[in-house]
């Protein structure tokens, strides 16, 4: 907690994006501040040029996240023509005890991405560090299923859903917010910025498409890109303002 000795009773008045958050740690959401998909992938590009270890914060958690997946499909494919079913049954229960782990990893890299584009220099480690893992499978679990009915009924449906609650898997992670709370706030949030979120989205998968035409190797960066695009925008319609983090060195 601050000392109110601190504090310049003269000094000029601190946006709400700038305060720090209260005691238990948790930053309010505040108002929406203005923002442009195209500016929130140019932030994305300086961000990553200022953190190369952005990139490398992608492969290490892909790869540590789909470990057991894959471990699991080789002994599929070594068994395929002497125990086919030994082998499905192996890659069945790795896939399965490799689905906290993935989980575990997303909400680490989030919370890394979420902390760069608070102009934070995060730890590597900050990618294994998780978070809130039932909430967050919970959430994945319930959105899916929603995702599904809503795009089996219509297209558009599905896609309002997605773009409404595009925020709340950094509501969980970040602020740790349970499921129904995190997609109640995420649908608040986004009023008004889904056509910009979608718009962002369209960015971003055209920057991905470009990185892969660039022998894959641009994918590898085009990746963090977006992923800090993407929590430019979060901050964005919860009331922060975004800073690009410091130089590496």
């Amino acid at each position: 907690m601050s000392n109110p000795q601190d504090v310049n009773p003269y000094a000029t008045p601190a946006k709400f994006a700038q305060l720090p958050p209260p005691d238990g740690g948790v930053r309010p959401i505040g108002p929406a501040l203005p923002w442009e998909p195209m500016a929130a992938l140019r932030f994305g590009w300086d961000a990553v040029l200022r953190q190369p270890l952005a990139v490398l914060a992608v492969i290490v958690s892909a790869a540590v996240g789909s470990a057991l997946t894959f471990v699991g499909a080789l002994a599929n494919l070594a068994l395929s023509r002497e125990n086919p079913a030994l082998g499905l049954t192996i890659y069945g229960c790795c896939f399965v005890l490799g689905l906290p782990l993935q989980l575990w990893m997303q909400v680490g890299l989030l919370r890394y991405f979420v902390k760069l584009a608070r102009g934070q220099a995060p730890a590597f480690g900050e990618i294994f560090a998780g978070g809130p893992l039932w909430a967050y499978l919970g959430l994945t679990l319930l959105m899916g299923l929603a995702l599904i009915f809503g795009f089996l009924l219509l297209i558009v449906p599905g896609v309002i859903l997605a773009l409404g609650w595009s925020a709340a898997q950094y509501l969980v992670a970040d602020r740790r917010m349970g499921v129904i709370e995190s997609l109640g706030a995420s649908w608040r949030a986004t009023n008004g910025h889904k056509v910009s979120i979608l718009l962002l989205a369209l960015l971003c998968f055209v920057a991905l498409c470009v990185g892969m035409l660039a022998l894959c190797i641009g994918y590898l960066v085009a990746i963090p890109v977006c992923m800090v695009a993407a929590a430019y925008a979060y901050l964005k319609i919860t009331g922060e303002e975004p800073v690009l983090p410091p130089k590496f060195s």
